[in-house]
């Protein structure tokens, strides 16, 4: 039988052991295509994409639709996923500095052709013409924010913003810039502005429960993360990132619920197995001793171990916990 005193302590060390969040990606965030004029109104709520923005018009069903113009032979180019080709027809025809909505169409296109610097050139370019131009200003950011320039890209973001205040694209970008320089009480400010916006936004929801979780404002995370896994039924992370707000909060319970939904999503993380196993464990212990409980965080641990062999934590854990489901029998007398 193992010393009652050595199981105890593990279960203090388990108990205490801080269950991190898992930080959402970031796809690249996309460029403005449109002109945006300058409006106090709030903008189209942002998608749930890191970075929303306008598209480029779809393909017209019929070729005879589509302007015979550069631009239009262009975004003809980009719908068929052939970027350098939309380059290519928008690099001469962008030679015309009046023509801003030709250098616009060729900022998309370097973009989606993984140019960000020429994109970049193009949109200083536009605006030393026109030092206002808010779309400019939001393309230039994201070329910036792509680069991984992201002080520049605030700047940008910024002075967008200023201009027009309801550009939804330009704020949610602003927050993931702030985040990418650690500027976290600001991040998380521009987080719930977002929110005011589209209280709905996942994106933001989950953004901004990490960032209360880093900042150790836990019952305001779980209420954000929930909200983000609510939306996101079949992201492995969601329910992570919620079990820790949850953990944080003594929500133990729920801390088990949403790991095993992380891990039927995931089976092959053993980092949720692991975590899934500690917070039955606290259960156990917490519930005065449910067997049930021990007996899963066991199955649990073992999950973890199949996954990953070397964490010798867990090995202990298991011969520990293995040995109060399976007490060796007491010797009997002769």
């Amino acid at each position: 039988m193992r010393d009652p005193l050595a199981i105890l302590l593990l279960a203090v060390v388990v108990a205490l052991t801080p269950a991190a969040c898992r930080k959402p990606t970031s796809a690249p965030p996309a460029p403005t295509t449109q002109a945006t004029e300058p409006t106090s109104a709030p903008a189209t709520s942002p998608a749930t994409a890191p970075a929303p923005a306008a598209t480029p018009p779809a393909e017209a069903n019929d070729p005879a639709d589509v302007p015979d113009t550069p631009v239009g032979r262009a975004r003809q180019a980009l719908a068929k996923g052939d970027a350098t080709l939309a380059v290519s027809i928008l690099r001469q025809a962008a030679e015309d500095p009046a023509d801003a909505q030709t250098r616009q169409a060729l900022v998309d296109a370097l973009l989606a052709a993984g140019q960000p610097r020429e994109a970049a050139a193009v949109c200083q370019q536009i605006l030393a013409d026109n030092p206002d131009d808010v779309t400019a200003l939001y393309n230039l950011a994201v070329a910036k924010m792509r680069l991984n320039r992201f002080r520049q890209a605030q700047e940008h973001l910024e002075r967008a913003l200023e201009l027009d205040p309801g550009h939804a694209p330009a704020l949610h970008n602003l927050a993931i810039a702030l985040e990418a320089q650690g500027k976290t009480s600001n991040a998380r400010d521009a987080w719930v502005a977002v929110l005011a916006e589209d209280r709905t936004s996942p994106e933001a929801h989950s953004r901004l429960g990490v960032i209360l979780m880093e900042l150790k404002e836990f019952e305001q995370a779980f209420v954000h993360l929930r909200a983000a896994a609510a939306d996101r039924h079949d992201d492995a992370d969601a329910w992570v990132n919620l079990a820790a707000a949850a953990r944080a909060t003594h929500r133990y319970g729920y801390a088990a619920v949403a790991l095993r939904k992380a891990a039927e999503i995931d089976p092959g993380d053993p980092v949720t197995w692991a975590s899934l196993g500690d917070t039955l464990l606290t259960i156990y212990h917490a519930g005065g001793g449910d067997i049930g409980a021990l007996r899963e965080a066991v199955a649990a641990w073992r999950a973890s171990l199949a996954l990953d062999a070397d964490q010798p934590r867990l090995q202990e854990a298991v011969r520990t916990y293995q040995s109060t489901l399976d007490p060796t029998p007491a010797t009997q007398p002769a």
